[in-house]
């Protein structure tokens, strides 16, 4: 479920369905870290995330798997973490979202 922060509200109307379905990825891929926000990282996972998307199956095309880019990032889930999810986004994640 989306955080209702003004800064998830800001971009949900211009996203596609897709788009819609990876940041929702994010924001339960950021939760699962004990990320208090969804920053680019858990963007890139999110679209990885998303069976069918253009852009996971552009990132698939070039070897990045979701696996291989979590591993490349460090994150593993955080197993006694109690978090309410994620506040917000990344300063550098609300720029990524608007130039999409």
């Amino acid at each position: 479920m989306m955080p209702n922060s003004p800064d998830f509200q800001e971009f949900l109307n211009h996203l596609t369905n897709n788009a819609l379905q990876s940041l929702k990825h994010a924001d339960a891929i950021a939760r699962s870290f004990g990320s208090a926000y969804v920053g680019t990282e858990h963007l890139l996972l999110g679209v990885l995330a998303q069976d069918g998307s253009m852009g996971g199956k552009m990132l698939e095309s070039a070897g990045v798997t979701l696996d291989r880019a979590r591993l490349a990032l460090n994150l593993t889930p955080k197993t006694l973490v109690i978090n309410m999810g994620a506040k917000g986004l990344s300063e550098t994640a609300k720029l990524t979202l608007k130039m999409a």
